[in-house]
């Protein structure tokens, strides 16, 4: 079998730039979330509706617990 010799300078190197392409590339990734993000408008007529079904769900959560704690 033939000896495989490693410089384990070039591999450091290697590493280094492994890095920085993965780096990039998780930059890449969130500068186009961010403007996918931008380009879709918050509709306030479903936000309105998120907001109120979040307080009648703490309501609705915060009956149980009474009516647990009642017992």
């Amino acid at each position: 079998m033939p000896k495989i010799r490693i410089n384990l300078r070039e591999l450091n190197n290697l590493d280094d730039l492994d890095l920085i392409e993965e780096t990039d590339e998780l930059l890449e990734r969130e500068e186009r979330s961010g403007e996918e993000k931008e380009k879709r408008p918050v509709n306030p007529v479903n936000l309105q509706r998120r907001q109120e079904g979040r307080k009648l769900g703490k309501a609705i959560n915060r009956m149980l617990r009474e009516r647990k704690q009642a017992r």
